[in-house]
């Protein structure tokens, strides 16, 4: 599955992951660039590190449910992370 990902000002690059499920767990935490979630989650998680908009996922199960999350960052910093949007896999 292919998204765009909305430009930001002065981003320098954009990166995206997707985790299995409706949302990240209860207890998850982005901050300075790193994403740390609960001690025994089993989500799994799809990191999309290339610099550009457009962010590619491939091999999700069909019909499973996920969400994506976004993030821009440049020499400054990284932002922080964009509302979840969750979607059902499809074999399009």
């Amino acid at each position: 599955m292919v998204f765009y990902v909305d430009a930001v000002d002065n981003a320098e690059y954009y990166g995206a992951f997707l985790i299995e499920g409706p949302k990240l767990p209860e207890g998850s935490t982005f901050a300075n660039g790193i994403l740390e979630m609960p001690e025994g989650t089993k989500q799994r998680v799809f990191w999309h590190t290339l610099k550009q908009r457009v962010k590619a996922f491939y091999n999700l199960t069909t019909g499973k449910e996920y969400t994506i999350y976004y993030f821009a960052g440049n020499t400054a910093g990284v932002s922080t992370l964009s509302e979840g949007k969750t979607f059902t896999a499809s074999d399009i």
